[in-house]
């Protein structure tokens, strides 16, 4: 049986795949690190964006429930949903 996670996207991201929610079907509980490489896969508008020469980037922040996770926590499992948010500028 597989597993469903659901992927909120904001602002840009959102802009550039058209939705503000994306699923994404796994075998398996993935951990959030396989949830980045798929969406950067299945959507790489996003994936030029949120990658960096291979790497996330550490502009951008991600939530797994309600927790924001930095990158060394990647290999976590990722739960039933994640958020990537934009980086925030201000003024």
């Amino acid at each position: 049986m597989g597993v469903s996670v659901r992927i909120r996207l904001f602002a840009n991201l959102r802009e550039k795949v058209g939705k503000d929610k994306v699923t994404i079907e796994f075998e398996k509980c993935p951990t959030i690190k396989e949830v980045l490489e798929k969406v950067r896969e299945n959507f790489p508008e996003v994936g030029r964006v949120i990658f960096v020469e291979e790497r996330f980037d550490g502009r951008y922040k991600v939530l797994s429930g309600n927790r924001l996770v930095g990158s060394e926590c990647f290999g976590e499992p990722a739960g039933d949903s994640i958020a990537i948010l934009p980086p925030v500028s201000g003024g």
